[in-house]
């Protein structure tokens, strides 16, 4: 594995120019090793329905993916993971106009590593708790014309040599 890359403005523009992250409007704010800190700035489209004020479960639930996903590649760069296993608890509505996911690696090894994630309203208090376990690659998983590659097939040839 190779370490985290220098951050710059322009490398931060590029890892969240994904198109998911940019429709959903996730912006990374703080990445160290170990852990990533993401955020949303809240539109109308991300609101409950029902006529509710707070923030759709959804949009909470695809932050704690995405920080999860930006704290485990910070182990695995460059960054190829995929989550395998996902799980948010939410402890009480979020309301405002901004809200922020911490995620850090508690545990793992060279293939596989588990997250948790704390996501936090404006005022600050804890909304929703988040697990997630990331499955890491060596390689793309995708080739240029965004064909799957079987690369759990070469992975699970590598385990068996070792």
């Amino acid at each position: 594995m190779s370490s985290l890359p220098t951050l710059t403005p322009q490398a931060l523009e590029e890892w969240t120019a994904h198109p998911f992250w940019s429709w959903m409007g996730i912006a990374v704010t703080d990445v160290a090793d170990g852990s990533a800190t993401l955020a949303i700035d809240v539109q109308p489209h991300h609101r409950g329905g029902g006529g509710t004020a707070a923030i759709n479960g959804g949009v909470i639930s695809a932050l704690v993916d995405a920080a999860a996903g930006a704290a485990a590649v910070t182990k695995n760069w460059p960054p190829h993971q995929v989550t395998i296993d996902l799980g948010v608890s939410y402890l009480r509505p979020m309301v405002g106009d901004r809200i922020e996911a911490v995620a850090r690696v508690v545990s793992g090894g060279r293939q596989i590593v588990f997250v948790e994630v704390e996501v936090r309203g404006e005022d600050g208090r804890v909304a929703a708790l988040g697990h997630a376990s990331m499955r890491l690659f060596t390689q793309p998983l995708l080739d240029p014309e965004q064909r799957a590659i079987a690369v759990l097939e070469k992975d699970a040839a590598l385990e068996k040599d070792c």
